[in-house]
């Protein structure tokens, strides 16, 4: 996995919080790095190491992940989606 997303998931995680990693490729090219976390977060990384994507399969994203530029925008929705239940 490239540094920037070794660096990346050490920031703003815990080594123990990893339950796998794997490396996705395409006719020997590869396509992105994907880790996934014990509480069902997935971060997609493409190959230079920029986080792509980010999955939560019933748990919170975290916060501390979500770009500040990004944050103020996504708080009332993830306000509405915690008060409706889903």
């Amino acid at each position: 996995m490239p540094q920037k997303a070794q660096t990346y998931v050490r920031t703003h995680f815990s080594e123990s919080d990893v339950a796998s990693v794997w490396k996705d490729t395409e006719m020997l090219v590869v396509e992105d790095y994907t880790v996934v976390f014990n509480n069902g977060l997935e971060i997609e990384f493409y190959p230079s190491g920029d986080w792509k994507e980010v999955k939560s399969r019933g748990t919170e994203i975290p916060s501390k992940i979500i770009p500040s530029g990004i944050f103020p925008i996504c708080k009332p929705k993830l306000q509405r989606t915690k008060n409706q239940g889903t």
